[in-house]
């Protein structure tokens, strides 16, 4: 079965459509889906289109006819070919000439024996106001003294009435009228107090919500809301921000780095410093190996070999390989006597 073509590409001209491949018509008439065994008749006012639609629906399963469906999911070749071509008026007729003649029979897989019309109908919409109904927008717009275009807003809010308009109106009103006092002053509503004071109608909602009715009041409560947000604790007492508290403790911006690793006072930051030293005491006194030779720590093993102990400390764990005048071969040796053979090598190598 072929896959339907996509209609991203194509082009339209007259009764032709270009699918990016090949030049097709666009015909109305009767079409026949079949397998060689069992077959579908139906009409299409653009037979192109229709047998788009099928593949389409066929390759998702969701075809109208499950016996269709069934073909198509059980592995059966479907082919769409084109019984008769005739004017669009007349699909309907002629396809229920087909319909006569082979429904009710074994191949026939067409759930109705009557032919459905696939011709567009276009319904004239009703213009109706206050219950008459008029022959266009137009002759109501004439009649009633309003702007033709304001009628599809109206008919789509449901107001084809002055009734209906007037109730919307009154609702609204009553909405918006709702008295609203604030700093002691009642306004006719909160929109009028928003023009008049100057301050944003979402503000005044939120402050309503709350239960405040000043202005000094609503940036007191922001106030408080911004510092309880960044306030900490330090030594038991409470500071407004970060900065604040490194200010007074004499930390400075090295006090974030204390409060990320979880200090909350002077003593776990003299703890922290005393764990820091102790590692690396620790590290630097540590015993190493180097060339087979044990030392105390590095700074014994650098003061031996005549390095610094960075030096040490970076290449005392790396492994080394031996250079001589046959091929590079591995050994068990650290670097720094691979780079001392290396350096007796290349001076002493006889060109």
């Amino acid at each position: 079965v072929r896959k339907p073509i996509s209609m991203s590409k194509t082009i339209f001209f007259g009764n032709m459509i270009f699918t990016g491949k090949q030049w097709v018509r666009r015909d109305s008439g009767v079409y026949v889906l079949t397998d060689g065994q069992q077959a579908y008749f139906g009409s299409a006012v653009d037979l192109y289109a229709r047998r788009q639609q099928h593949w389409k629906a066929l390759h998702k399963g969701r075809h109208h006819n499950h016996q269709v469906q069934e073909l198509y999911d059980g592995g059966r070749v479907l082919q769409f070919k084109v019984l008769e071509v005739c004017p669009r008026d007349y699909v309907t007729f002629v396809e229920q000439t087909y319909l006569d003649a082979h429904f009710g029979k074994s191949y026939c897989m067409n759930l109705q024996p009557k032919a459905a019309t696939y011709l567009p109908v276009q319904k004239k919409k009703k213009t109706v106001w206050n219950g008459v109904e008029y022959a266009s927008r137009v002759e109501w717009a004439n009649a009633t003294g309003k702007d033709r275009s304001t009628y599809a807003r109206l008919e789509k809010m449901e107001r084809l009435s002055d009734e209906a308009i007037a109730e919307a109106d009154f609702k609204r009103f009553n909405r918006l009228s709702i008295p609203f006092v604030w700093e002691g002053v009642e306004y006719i509503s909160r929109m009028e107090c928003s023009r008049i004071t100057g301050i944003d109608q979402t503000t005044l909602r939120k402050c309503k919500n709350l239960g405040i009715n000043t202005l000094e009041q609503y940036m007191e409560y922001k106030k408080n809301v911004r510092i309880k947000r960044y306030q900490i604790v330090w030594n038991g007492k409470m500071y407004n921000s970060m900065k604040h508290a490194g200010i007074e403790t004499g930390f400075g911006k090295r006090l974030n780095v204390y409060y990320r690793d979880g200090c909350r006072s002077d003593t776990d930051v003299s703890a922290r410093h005393s764990k820091i030293k102790e590692a690396r005491k620790e590290a630097r006194f540590k015993k190493i190996t180097s060339c087979g030779v044990e030392y105390r720590s590095i700074k014994h093993c650098a003061e031996a070999i005549g390095r610094s102990e960075p030096y040490v400390r970076k290449w005392h764990k790396a492994p080394c390989q031996e250079v001589s005048k046959s091929p590079v071969k591995a050994a068990n040796e650290s670097t720094l006597q691979l780079i001392d053979r290396f350096e007796q090598s290349f001076w002493h190598y006889d060109y």
